[in-house]
């Protein structure tokens, strides 16, 4: 069963992050569902549904956690991110591409979640 993971952040107290919106797939690798409009993720122009999400500032997110992922990809407002994806149903390959992005505060469609699991 896939699971949605939205780490989309908004505060001042609160991390910040990039927009993206993951699904935690039945093999644990968490793929891209979709872009916040308007987040450092959907101006970014390189991601597309469906990547993989495989590392965060150099270090593998193979079998992490969803708070491993959070943790990983939240941080300071203004603190820069590298993430590492592997395109789409090639994510078996080992071609990974990597996004610098700074982190920001993130609004989705009139909500804000922190790391909110729902079933799908």
């Amino acid at each position: 069963m896939w699971k949605t993971l939205r780490s989309m952040i908004v505060g001042d107290s609160e991390p910040y992050g990039v927009g993206l919106v993951l699904r935690e797939a039945e093999d644990g690798s968490f793929v891209v569902s979709s872009l916040v409009p308007d987040s450092p993720a959907d101006e970014c122009g390189s991601i597309a549904l469906g990547d993989v999400l495989y590392e965060v500032d150099g270090r593998s997110l193979y079998r992490a956690d969803k708070a491993e992922v959070m943790k990983a990809t939240l941080g300071p407002p203004g603190s820069r991110v590298v993430l590492g994806f592997k395109r789409g149903l090639r994510y078996e390959r080992d071609e990974v591409f990597r996004v610098t992005m700074v982190r920001r505060a993130v609004k989705g469609a009139g909500q804000v979640t922190r790391l909110k699991v729902v079933a799908q």
